[in-house]
């Protein structure tokens, strides 16, 4: 399964990256907003992970351009250390399938792949 992950803090992105790849996923992985963009548009993901608060461009305009340009159904989760109720409602407007605070086990975002998969293990 390919998986994009869009996250800025190092760290955060290498333990998901490592969790993930180590089930057998594929992953592509950016820490800047417009670099999203620019992969989404040239390639096709199974399940897409996106920080909130990301350099240039944020997190639900990365899932709001997913969703409205591209017009793609991809299951979209964003992470955030916020759990700012406008922001929660924001993005079950844009259609995110969930909205996840930080700190969060990588092991998590494994159990939502597989709700919105069908898929553990790639």
């Amino acid at each position: 399964m390919r998986v994009f992950y869009a996250e800025d803090d190092q760290m955060m992105q290498k333990l998901v990256a490592y969790t993930l790849i180590r089930m057998g996923h594929e992953v592509v992985t950016v820490d800047d907003g417009k670099e999203a963009i620019e992969v989404l548009k040239a390639e096709t993901f199974d399940f897409i992970v996106l920080d909130v608060f990301l350099p240039h461009v944020s997190g639900l305009d990365i899932a709001k351009f997913i969703r409205q340009e591209l017009k793609a159904s991809t299951p979209i989760i964003i992470l955030s250390r916020s759990g700012d109720k406008h922001l929660i409602k924001q993005s079950k407007e844009i259609g995110v399938n969930e909205y996840l605070t930080k700190p969060i086990e990588p092991d998590i975002i494994l159990l939502k792949l597989k709700k919105y998969t069908g898929i553990a293990s790639g």
